[in-house]
């Protein structure tokens, strides 16, 4: 994280907020060095004048609550995840009498990704977008919908299921495929998703299932 000052006005040690990255992809810590470096350009007074790294993240001191605001909203919008502000009060204006605030900005992305599945609300869903809208399509009717994503602050809203590769061992009457955990001959449970995704289907073929309550083709 570049965090060299500018040309710019301000003390190098400077800063009016923190930014908290918490279990922040390498995607997400180059967009934000990417959106510091835009800003930069245009207004020098605009850094980040300290990182501290953690276990769980990193710690950005940031000499813009303003900027920092609009950055944790561009994040919530792009990556999706657990958005936090928390403002204290740091100290007055000693000419004006201004309240100055320290604002601290919690960011953590959901624990899922644009191509995983997850089990929320009772439904296995594919998940399409992961951002301030979280995109799905749900495995039992193949129907499109979407969430807010704050319905996903709490991480024991949803799980992430795991995918698993197998192989379809009957099509008549009723799709079956191989459990990967007993090798056991199981039907399957979204057998129209599948069908209509219009692939031609043969015994043995290889397919991606997840388990949760049986198994689901993806």
């Amino acid at each position: 994280m570049d965090v060299k000052q500018k040309k710019s006005s301000l003390p190098p040690n400077y800063y009016q907020g923190t930014l908290q990255l918490r279990r922040p992809t390498e995607e997400i810590v180059v967009f934000v060095e990417r959106a510091f470096a835009k800003e930069r350009r245009k207004n020098p007074d605009v850094f980040v004048s300290k990182v501290t790294k953690h276990t769980s993240g990193l710690d950005l001191y940031v000499t813009s609550n303003r900027f920092l605001r609009t950055l944790v909203t561009r994040l919530e919008k792009e990556f999706g995840g657990r958005v936090k502000l928390s403002p204290r009060l740091f100290s007055k204006d000693r000419q004006t009498g201004k309240e100055l605030h320290r604002l601290t900005a919690l960011f953590e992305p959901f624990e899922f990704l644009a191509g995983d599945v997850i089990n929320a609300f009772g439904h296995n869903y594919l998940v399409a977008h992961a951002g301030r809208r979280v995109s799905c399509v749900d495995l039992s009717t193949g129907k499109r919908t979407s969430f807010e994503g704050k319905v996903f602050d709490h991480r024991r809203s949803y799980e992430v299921l795991g995918r698993h590769t197998t192989t379809i061992t009957m099509l008549f009457p009723a799709i079956e495929v191989l459990d990967p955990a007993d090798f056991q001959s199981v039907r399957l449970q979204n057998q129209e998703y599948l069908i209509n995704q219009g692939r031609k289907l043969t015994v043995d073929q290889t397919v991606t299932v997840v388990k949760k309550d049986g198994l689901w083709a993806v």
